[in-house]
């Protein structure tokens, strides 16, 4: 199973167009309480999409709150 760290995932982000500092971020900390808006958390979702080559679910988007979680979720789906 492949590790996939915060700082991956930050770097894929980084592709995004994003109005706010990606490397402020914290990754155990929800993005909406790091004022993340629903836009730009749609838009780094599609960059976790593209960079890693997944699939996210409309129903699973919600439960991704935190890059950690992200994490896990692109763990667990490239295995």
């Amino acid at each position: 199973m492949a590790i996939v760290t915060s700082q991956e995932i930050k770097n894929a982000f980084l592709k995004a167009n994003v109005d706010f500092d990606i490397n402020t971020l914290k990754a155990d900390v929800a993005f909406r309480e790091q004022g993340v808006d629903s836009l730009d958390f749609a838009t780094l979702l599609l960059s976790i999409e593209e960079a890693f080559g997944v699939s996210i679910p409309d129903d699973k988007m919600e439960s991704l709150q935190t890059i950690d979680q992200i994490c896990s979720f692109v763990v667990e789906h490239t295995a």
